[in-house]
């Protein structure tokens, strides 16, 4: 099984994430750059280069089904960008968490209906690698992207395009009602004191969750990591459903406290809300977004058109509107008051590959081990 490392650095004031992966296509010929397509009424960047095929000079127009677990009021504001440079490219989109999107797409193996993935967690996109649904590519100004956010394949699997972290939203009016003391690390959501306090995304069906169970068993290990979550288990209070979020239902005066995505609770806090977020001692756990090229005859031109512009620079300007952490590094990235100024500095060395690898067996872990509040049977798949 190939091997990830990781080793974090700042560049500039932005994030390097160093990931090798063997190489499974083996060596290969220096590339020779190919004439420059005309794109029509697409313009994105420098042009694609490929080892198995060029991008046809026609892709202009189709219609294309795309699988994203980018939320609505993302995606639609992204797309806006994307619809001015290629109108005549429709664009049909499936949105779902990422563990239903990854049931999906595993059930549609033999008759795949999505073209593209858009906005997927590595993790699941490395899972359907090795279920052989991906097909790779590479795309425009993949230089431009750093090394560490796409697959070192080449052509890449998947190409990564925005980062996030796992923080902690608090109410510290809640906690001073109840005379709780204000939590700053992972060890102290263990704490006994926090029993039924603690709002948690589902495991099974959201990267969120499931990531903050594997963060526990890569930080501690295995034994010692199912001990902490076991005392972690009495102090959720539930796990999320549907649109529902922790800091959201923190902010609403339901909990004290709520595990999520980074900037959720900070974008809260702006608006006026009693929420803090604390970024813990001992660093977070972290994903990233990533698109990739469905396998599945034929592929339409215009779905390697799509994630041209995925990765171009208009794209991510959009993109670091919502995230402080992008992959393109030539595009700025904005630092919101109360996020971590070297973000960076704030991850933890996640395993990516262990992560895939034991997924199955942690999710039937978490199943048995927590039934009352884990739901047997997620309605659409599971978590990645």
């Amino acid at each position: 099984m190939r091997r990830l490392s990781y080793a974090l650095a700042l560049l500039a004031g932005a994030l390097l994430l160093n990931v090798s992966c063997q190489d499974k296509s083996g060596p290969v010929a220096p590339l020779t750059p190919e004439p420059p397509p005309t794109h029509g009424l697409c313009h994105f960047g420098s042009p694609p280069i490929e080892e198995a095929s060029t991008l046809d000079p026609g892709a202009v127009s189709g219609e294309l089904t795309v699988y994203t677990f980018i939320p609505p009021y993302q995606y639609e504001t992204y797309l806006k960008d994307f619809n001015h440079k290629c109108p005549n490219i429709k664009i049909d989109i499936v949105y779902e968490t990422t563990g239903q999107l990854a049931q999906r797409l595993l059930s549609e193996k033999l008759a795949p209906q999505a073209d593209v993935i858009w906005g997927l967690s590595v993790p699941s996109l490395i899972l359907l690698e090795w279920q052989d649904l991906l097909y790779p590519y590479r795309p425009a100004d993949l230089e431009q992207i750093r090394p560490d956010f796409h697959d070192s394949n080449k052509p890449p699997y998947w190409v990564g395009f925005d980062a996030w972290m796992v923080g902690i939203c608090v109410d510290p009016v809640q906690l001073q009602q109840q005379g709780l003391p204000f939590p700053i690390a992972w060890s102290d959501l263990a704490d006994p004191i926090y029993k039924d306090q603690i709002i948690l995304y589902d495991p099974l069906l959201t990267s969120t969750g499931f990531m903050t169970i594997t963060h526990v068993l890569q930080r501690y290990g295995e034994i010692d990591g199912w001990v902490f979550l076991d005392a972690l288990y009495h102090n959720i209070a539930r796990y999320t459903q549907g649109n529902e979020t922790p800091c959201a239902l923190v902010a609403d005066g339901e909990k004290p406290i709520g595990i999520s995505y980074d900037l959720e609770g900070i974008d809260l806090k702006s608006k006026g809300k009693s929420i803090e977020v604390v970024f813990p001692v001992g660093l977070s756990n972290w994903d990233m977004e990533a698109s990739a090229l469905v396998k599945k005859e034929p592929i339409q031109p215009a779905a390697k058109t799509f994630l041209d512009w995925a990765i171009s620079k208009s794209a991510m300007r959009g993109y670091a509107k919502n995230y402080s952490l992008i992959s393109r590094k030539d595009v700025e990235v904005r630092v919101p008051e109360g996020y971590p100024q070297k973000p960076g500095r704030q991850l933890f060395d996640r395993d990516f590959l262990w992560d895939a690898a034991n997924r199955q067996r942690i999710l039937q872990t978490l199943r048995e081990r927590y039934r009352d509040k884990v739901p047997k049977k997620p309605d659409h798949g599971e978590s990645s």
